[in-house]
Formats: structure tokens, sequence, C-alpha cells
């Protein structure tokens, strides 16, 4: 980087003046009533500041056709987390709850799920949301100037003015919560008892400065104390002062004292000494916590867990542990379940690693992996007649023959333990970048003779970057299974083996179509052309009608050979062909009550035999070309045009995209499907 270039960043550096929300004193308690009854959020407990902030980012609300429940999209996850709305929902629903003074914010929140499962992720958003949340002016917080816990400015109201005040906001700003000892000797020792000399100060909350977020995490139980949750001692103050029950001389550092007013992330909280968990019932069901030599000190904290299903079951079991399981409110957080969102979390992780840089993942090849991932996480349908890759297809919102929605949320019913087990995210992100370093080192041996003729006699461009496919990861994912010590048995193997088999053999067709699309000159105008006219056929046959012949303006009966070489692709036989058509009529005449255009997209069945039947004219000459040993000139020319289609508009963005090698690469290993 040249000098002037950084001259911006410069001017910043030396412009940069310190937050102004911070320490912002608005005066007393007598400037600061006025603010609450204006603003009534002023006074929300830690559950409704963190339901509020979640809130504030927005929400999408969908209505669902079968129970007429409206579910919610909360936009606040959508960046980091994916696939797992329903727990979402839940979790804020807790908040939300909580935020009412319901039941539910006496208990602990404890997210409970597989490895990678997305429940540390989702604590950690809240944590920092939160820190930006309290820097904005719809999550401003105010607290007692010079408090060591940041508590509300409210707590120095006496209990008939805390009353009218609730009265006047008919109910709006409530009042909850003590002095701490800290405070309460400021007060008598240095305000004379006079509660109205408190300064009130802006305060905002943040992990590092550790202000109403704290993170407590289980270690060796005979070193860890409990002074890490609730502070401890200082015993040079006590030398000084000459007594251990001063507050002067007790630090309230902890990280339940941190916390007040915002949240503690208990990490792997079940792997936690009993005996500091024991510290939590108080804190949960009294929002108190005791400190040695001090009275009850109130606190407002929210405490977020979570564990693993090993740990949590142990822990459930153990009936001397019945005081705290009772105050748990345990949900569950599974694998996600459904194709495109596995591959969003792919996305994520891949683009925040420096080792992806500049490299290129050919289309398809995340998609190959999420398929894997999933169907592992997926438990077996009960109805035989629907296969584990139907229901990874049907749960992925495909339309998949003979499921109706009805079936798929009864086989989501059906299956409650479904996304507890199987492949993680973290095991396949770590496949793909084993499959990156396999990529750069075989493109660094290979000579450019070499690249050539695996390319069909296009030269090596200097600036193409490393690329990895579906193929490559086959090979990672196979040796995975084969060398991970998590998957010991021949049996689980064995069946990891089948999935990599199921998952290569949607990845076969899939790229097909794709390969098959990119030597289809007129590939769209084609499919829509064929699609439009078996539309025709298809309303003139359901509705007994005649078709006007589009040459010689004849009435003619609709083209049976037409419609069956269609339903054919997709084995759809003579004695089911009416009952196929006549389902194509119901689902235009759904589109058309709910004012949406019927096309070729509507209905994935109807769009994979449309498109079927326009490569099965042309299977002969693909695979004719694509395999050639000694491509002549024409072959050659061609086969040039689809890998140079490919690179150029058969990716998604810089990061999915083919290069020429890996465009040559699926094309010569469709030939090869082709021939088969």
């Amino acid at each position: 980087m040249e000098a002037k270039d950084a001259s911006a960043i410069i001017q910043n550096i030396e412009t940069w003046t310190p937050s102004s929300v911070e320490n912002e004193v608005v005066g007393t308690i007598t400037d600061y009533v006025p603010m609450v009854l204006a603003n009534p959020r002023l006074s929300d407990l830690a559950h409704a500041r963190i339901f509020h902030m979640v809130e504030a980012a927005g929400a999408e609300w969908e209505v669902d056709d079968y129970s007429g429940e409206r579910k919610p999209t909360y936009r606040f996850f959508q960046d980091e987390v994916f696939g797992i709305d329903e727990t979402l929902a839940k979790i804020v629903d807790y908040f939300n709850s909580g935020g009412r003074r319901l039941p539910v914010r006496k208990r602990i929140l404890l997210l409970m799920g597989p490895v990678g499962g997305g429940k540390s992720t989702i604590v950690s958003m809240l944590k920092r949301g939160l820190g930006r949340y309290t820097s904005t002016d719809d999550g401003a917080v105010y607290a007692l100037e010079g408090c060591p816990i940041h508590e509300d400015p409210l707590h120095v109201l006496p209990e008939d003015i805390r009353k009218q005040i609730y009265d006047q906001s008919k109910g709006k700003v409530f009042v909850e919560g003590e002095l701490c000892p800290t405070c309460r000797k400021r007060m008598e020792t240095e305000f004379g008892g006079d509660w109205r000399r408190f300064q009130i100060a802006r305060v905002s909350f943040g992990e590092f400065h550790r202000k109403g977020i704290g993170t407590y995490t289980p270690s060796d139980p005979k070193s860890q104390d409990v002074s890490e949750l609730i502070g401890s001692t200082n015993l040079a103050k006590v030398a000084e002062i000459g007594v251990e029950s001063d507050p002067s001389a007790y630090q309230f550092d902890g990280e339940i004292n941190i916390s007040n007013r915002g949240l503690l992330e208990m990490i792997e909280m079940l792997k936690c000494d009993i005996k500091h968990l024991q510290v939590l019932l108080t804190v949960t069901q009294e929002r108190l916590v005791k400190t040695p030599r001090f009275p009850m000190c109130y606190v407002d904290v929210c405490v977020v867990a979570h564990t693993n299903e090993t740990e949590w079951n142990n822990f459930m079991a153990k009936r001397e542990n019945e005081a705290l399981q009772d105050r748990i409110i345990t949900i569950p957080c599974p694998y996600v379940l459904t194709v495109s969102d596995e591959v969003r979390i792919y996305r994520k992780e891949l683009e925040s690693s420096e080792d992806c840089t500049g490299v290129a993942i050919a289309p398809l090849t995340l998609e190959v992996c999420a398929m894997f991932a999933v169907l592992s996480r997926l438990e077996t349908p009960k109805d035989a007649k629907v296969s584990l890759v139907k229901k990874m297809k049907a749960y992925d919102g495909q339309d998949v023959k003979d499921l109706r929605p009805a079936d798929v949320r009864r086989m989501k019913r059906d299956a409650e333990r479904e996304g507890m087990d199987g492949i993680g995210p973290r095991q396949v992100t770590d496949a793909i970048s084993a499959a990156i370093t396999m990529a750069k080192e075989q493109m660094e041996e290979m000579t450019d003779s070499e690249y050539s003729e695996n390319c069909y006699g296009i030269e090596r461009d200097s600036s193409e970057p490393v690329a990895v496919d579906a193929i490559d990861m086959f090979k990672i994912l196979l040796r995975t299974i084969e060398h991970d010590p998590r998957h010991k048995d021949a049996r689980s193997r064995e069946k990891l083996r089948e999935l990599i088999e199921a998952a290569r053999e949607e990845f076969d067709d899939l790229l097909k179509r794709k390969i098959q699309r990119a030597f289809c000159y007129e590939f769209k105008d084609e499919a829509e052309t064929l699609f439009r006219n078996y539309l025709r056929n298809v309303v003139a046959f359901c509705t007994e009608d005649q078709l006007r012949d589009d040459v010689t303006g004849d009435q003619r009966d609709p083209d049976e050979r037409l419609m069956g070489s269609v339903e054919k692709m997709i084995k759809v036989g003579e004695g089911a062909a009416r009952e196929f058509r006549e389902g194509i009529m119901r689902r235009m005449a759904a589109a058309t009550m709910h004012g949406k255009q019927f096309d070729i997209s509507t209905y994935g069945e109807l769009q994979d035999a449309v498109e079927r039947r326009i490569f099965e004219d042309r299977k002969d000459t693909i695979s004719i070309t694509s395999t050639a040993k000694h491509p002549d000139p024409e072959q050659m020319k061609e086969l040039n045009r689809v890998i140079r289609h490919l690179v150029e508009d058969g990716g998604e963005d810089g990061m999915i995209q083919f290069t020429t090698y890996t465009a040559a690469k699926a094309v010569r290993y469709v030939g090869k499907l082709l021939n088969r």
C-alpha cells in the first residue's frame, strides 16, 4: 500500500473522538424520572431489553396454510444463523414472556444440541447485539454513576414514589430491586441519606469492558472458585480499612455482578461444578445473589447457557439436581435439515476464511456437501415408498411426487429427534479446507501441456484461481469417513458411504442438466415452447376439447404422443397419465386463485420432465463430442464454446464459479455418464 492510500485512514485516526454515549451525565433522579415517564423502555428489565433489541431489527411473518398460525423470521439472526427459524422463535418467545414479567424470567434458558448446531453463535449474536443496541437511542441505558454493577437509577426511590410512578405510567414503569451495598454506603456516608444527590449517567454494555455482558467458562473444579461468579474480597483494602464487611473492601466483579441488567452466558454449563451452579438458584428465582458478609444483593440477569445432549441427559438423570432442573427451560438446537440453508452456513464460513480468498468453488459443490450432511441427520421415513432423498427434497421445499404438504408436516412430527445426530457443519467445512489444499497442490504440480490436454486445447491463464469441485469433494468426504475416529464401527462407515453415493447420484443428475443446457444454444426458448405446447394439450385433454392446428387451422384432438413423450421422462405411465394431467390442472387453478402465474418453474416435476425431454434428443451428440479422445476441429470448437459459456454464465458470484479447468472436467465427467 502506498503512503497516499493510507491518508484517509490517518485522517480518521487523527479526528477520532471517544464516544459521547458512555458516561454522559444527565443529572439527578429529578431529571431522570421525567425521561422514564416519557420513554418507559428506559426502565426495561433484562429480558425485555433483549426482546426489544431483537424486535427492533424487524421480522417477517408468514401464515401457515395448514394451521393458520403466524410464523416469524427474525431479521436479527438472518446474517449468521440459518434454517432453524422455529428454534429462534422459541428463544425470542422466552425473552418476550420474560420481558412481560411472566414466570419464565425466573428460569435459565438452556440451548441443548449437537456440536456445531449454532448454540454458541446464537448467544454470541445476542451479546454483540446487546452492546450495539445499548449504544443507540432506542436501547439507551442509564445507571447510578460510580455503581460497580451499573444499577437502575430508579432503585434509589422509596416504595411510595415507585407506586406513584407505576400508577401514572399505567403499569409501564415497574421498579424492582434495592441499592447494592456500595451505593447504599455512598448514600449513607457521602450523601447523608439523601438519595436525590446521586448522579445518573448513560452507559453502554460490552463484554470487553465488562459491563452488562458476562461469560462463565468451566475449568478444573479443584482450582475454579465461586468468586468468578460473585466477586471476591480485596485483601489490600481489608488491610487498609480493617474490616471485611465494608463494601469498599469487596470487588463486585464476578460474572453475575457485571452482567447485571444484561446477559450472562454459561458456556457448557452442565460441565460446571454443581456447587457453582447452586448460586444460580437465587439469581434466577429471586433475582438475588449472596456475597460473603453482605446481605442479599439484587441482580437483574438473563442467564443463557448451552450444552450438548449427552451432558444434558446425564444432568437430568441425577435426582440431586432437581432444584436446578426445575429452574431450566431447555430449547433443543438441532442441525439444519434443509440443503439450501446448510449451503448458506458453508458460504458464511468460507467467506470469513483467509484460506478461501481467491479460491473458486464450482457450482453444485457446496450443494453436494449439504446433501450428504442433511441426509446423515434425517430419520428413515416410516413410509417405505418415500426414500431419504425424497424426504430431503421435500424438507427443502421442492415438489416431490406423491408427497403433499400434509405428508411433510407429518414426517416432521414423527421424527422428534431429527437433526440431533449426524454430520455437523464443522466436519464438512474441514473437508472443504482439505479439498482446497489438495486442489492447490494438484495445480502446482500440473504442467501447462497437461492442463491444455485436460481442457480441450485451451491454454492455462495464470490469473485463473485455484478451484474445488464436487468430484474432488467426494474423494475427500470418503477419506474423512475412513479416517475419522468418530466413525469407528463398520456399520456407521458403510451407512455414510451409502449417503455419499446417494448425494453423488443427485449430483450426477444436476450436473448433467447444467452441461446439457450449455450444449443447447436456445435451451430456454425450446423449454418454454415445449412447456406451453404441452399445457395446451393437457387443458384440451382434461376439458375434452379440441385444438386448432397451427399449420392447417383444422380442429384436432390433443396430441397424445407429445404429452406421453414428456410424461415418460418422469416415469408417468399410461395408466397414471390422466391423474397426472388433472393434477396439473388443479395446480394451474390454485396459482390463478392466488394471483400467481403458472410457468415452467411453478411445478418442479413438470419442469424436470420438459428438460429431460429436450435433453433426450441431444444425448448422443453431447456424449460423443465430450468423450472423443481426439476431437475434430468442429467438436473442439463446440467444446471450447461450452466451456466458455460455463465459465462466463455458469456461476453465481465471485466464489461460486466454474474455472476453465473445472468446467472442462465437468464436461468430460458428464460425457462419461451419458456413455454408460
